[in-house]
């Protein structure tokens, strides 16, 4: 969404910024200077003269809302159209305003109401495009959007905006695609580099982003847009860490606390290297006396290639004080295709020590697996992704284990999103080494989620699914339940603290037995820090 300060400019000239000083009174020459809070002061005082005075309460009305002023704005435009009923300029005017405000829907029938009179009037056709973007009415949006480039190929906000719907779509391709072209048409124009940017952001590919920012006026810099998508190109540039904190506790009677530590710098544009670390500690009076702890670390490396494709490796060496527990080597490699592709895939093979719990550490647990995902957006609102992996693991005896997943998601609302997801496995064996093992599993799943509009500072998550599962190839399914709540502290680019929580009494969850009755709960306080 663009700044009031882009609308502004906007606005300023659709009003007469650039007319001659001559002949001027004190507020229209402060107006026409620029001096707002000059122009804010005399305007009012022309109004309290004469309430009919048109120009006065036009003015006087945007100088309000460029403030974020938005019920006494309102109130001088509703006492503006009673002067002048027929006056398009404030009708558009005031459609603008309900939109800043957030009144959307009022701000579409403003708009509506316009092009009723005058289909033609290419003010309130942009911002009727712009306002239902905003609504999440992304696709009726793009309609407008191409309307206006089918009037005029040459439009260059109608191709920002069609760009900008594209994006937020998730089709981060077209969007791409889109910004370009604006790019051919506008040259180095400051909106259009600024998408472009946060659309090459959003595909990884940083460096790329921060070459199109460089290219911005610096008369252009000290705007809102630029300022912003400039902080979070450095943030992803940047070193950052990491830390969290995680207890778990379940009805098998398991307590887990984890500390974990991610850190990571840029030795180049597309190169990260970095150290992932953590240190456990288990307890499980029913058959062991003491904690169990277990601590490893990680060298990881990431590299990004043309168009978006990452690769990521680590190496490190994980223990535990568990009886039968060594010193373990873990790896982990992957490749994951383009994020903005339709279809996006991942690839990786894993293994380390299997130390999730107190007895899988006295029993000196390992596992490796190789694993295969994708995902696909076939439509918008819709997305699809599943995977699959084999998984072998050392213990008292070798096992092994085969794992299948899909989900499709719908986004309802922009707040709402309901998902359907299906989750099955299955061990070649059913041993005693501290893992659920069964030889079929099945969890089927429908999910509600809702985060509701994201404001600057906090995110909110809340997601509650019933469900059906199966345990063991006998037939005696039984309901289940999953709630996660989470709580995001945005404190600026790259720098948050979040506190979120699980609970469940899926067998999918459990470290052991998966018997009927189990129940999960785990509460975790992260942060993440850019320097």
């Amino acid at each position: 969404m663009r700044s009031l300060r882009a609308a502004c400019l906007v606005l300023l000239f659709a009003v007469g910024l650039a007319r001659t000083a001559t002949a001027q009174d004190p507020a229209d020459a402060a107006w026409n200077r620029g001096d707002l809070e000059s122009a804010r002061r005399l305007y009012t005082e022309r109004v309290s003269a004469d309430s009919s005075d048109v120009r006065a309460l036009h003015r006087l009305a945007l100088l309000f809302a460029w403030n974020r002023e938005f019920p006494p704005s309102l109130t001088l435009f509703d006492r503006l159209l009673v002067v002048t009923p027929d006056n398009l300029e404030a009708q558009v005017d005031r459609a603008r305003v309900l939109s800043w405000s957030g009144r959307y829907g009022e701000s579409v029938q403003a708009y509506d109401a316009v092009l009723a009179r005058n289909p033609h009037d290419r003010r309130a056709r942009v911002g009727l495009a712009q306002v239902l973007a905003w609504s999440g009415r992304l696709d009726s949006a793009a309609v407008v959007y191409r309307q206006l480039l089918e009037d005029d190929p040459d439009d260059l906000e109608a191709r920002q905006g069609l760009a900008r719907v594209a994006a937020w779509r998730g089709d981060l391709r077209g969007a791409e695609s889109e910004w370009r072209r604006a790019l051919e048409a506008g040259g180095d124009d400051a909106a259009t580099l600024i998408g472009l940017s946060q659309t090459l952001r959003w595909q990884g590919r940083l460096d790329e982003a921060l070459r199109l920012l460089e290219r911005v006026p610096e008369e252009r810099r000290t705007e809102r847009e630029y300022l912003d998508e400039r902080a979070w190109v450095d943030a992803g540039l940047s070193a950052a860490v990491a830390p969290s904190v995680t207890y778990e506790t379940d009805s098998d009677a398991n307590d887990i606390w984890t500390i974990g530590f991610r850190g990571s710098y840029p030795v180049a544009p597309r190169v990260r290297v970095g150290l992932d670390a953590y240190f456990r500690t288990a307890t499980w009076d029913v058959q062991l006396t003491g904690a169990r702890r277990a601590w490893g670390a990680s060298a990881t490396g990431r590299y990004v290639l043309d168009p978006g494709w990452v690769l990521d490796a680590a190496l490190g060496l994980s223990t535990s004080n568990g009886a039968e527990a060594t010193a373990e080597p873990s790896i982990r490699l992957g490749v994951t295709s383009p994020a903005g592709n339709p279809v996006a895939g991942s690839l990786s093979f894993s293994r380390s020590a299997f130390d999730a719990t107190a007895l899988l550490m006295e029993r000196g647990v390992t596992y490796a697996e190789i694993a295969a995902g994708v995902r696909a957006k076939p439509a918008y609102r819709w997305e699809i992704d599943g995977a699959v992996a084999y998984a072998s693991f050392s213990g008292s005896e070798s096992n092994r284990r085969i794992l299948g997943r899909v989900a499709g998601s719908r986004t309802i609302t922009p707040a709402w999103t309901a998902v359907a997801r299906v989750r099955t496995f299955g061990f070649q064996k059913d041993l005693n080494d501290g893992y659920f093992d069964p030889d079929f599993y099945f969890l089927g799943e429908l999910l509600a989620r809702w985060r509701p509009l994201r404001g600057p500072s906090w995110h909110i998550t809340a997601e509650v699914a019933p469900g059906l599962e199966q345990i063991t190839s006998s037939w005696n399914p039984h309901a289940t339940a999953f709630v996660h709540l989470e709580a995001t502290r945005q404190l600026g680019p790259g720098r948050q603290l979040a506190l979120g929580a699980v609970y469940t009494n899926a067998g999918l969850q459990s470290f052991a037995t998966g018997e009927t009755g189990y129940r999960y709960f785990a509460i975790t306080l992260s942060g993440g820090w850019a320097f």
